[in-house]
């Protein structure tokens, strides 16, 4: 029997980046990304009105072109990051 895996679970790591699980196409997979990546993706999401998993998904889906999906989700966030007011950019 398979254990359905949370589709945002956070899993601690001791370095500076923010390790977590999410289910792509029904396989569970882990996402490494430093805090602000993962904070701009998750106002994005929100903004959309769509889970972070969903976002997530979307973007695997249709962006990679090729890519890292975590290296993917990067730009990503930085393209949307660059496109905010400077008061709701997480990094400042």
């Amino acid at each position: 029997m398979i254990k359905p895996v949370p589709l945002e679970k956070k899993i601690e790591t001791s370095s500076h980046l923010e390790k977590r699980s999410v289910s792509l196409s029904g396989h569970a997979t882990s996402i490494a990304l430093e805090k602000e990546f993962w904070d701009t993706l998750e106002m994005v999401a929100k903004r959309q009105n769509i889970a972070l998993s969903k976002f997530i998904n979307q973007i695997d889906s249709f962006q990679r072109k090729g890519r890292p999906l975590a290296s993917t989700l990067r730009l990503k966030a930085l393209e949307e990051a660059f496109s905010l007011p400077t008061q709701d950019k997480p990094f400042l």
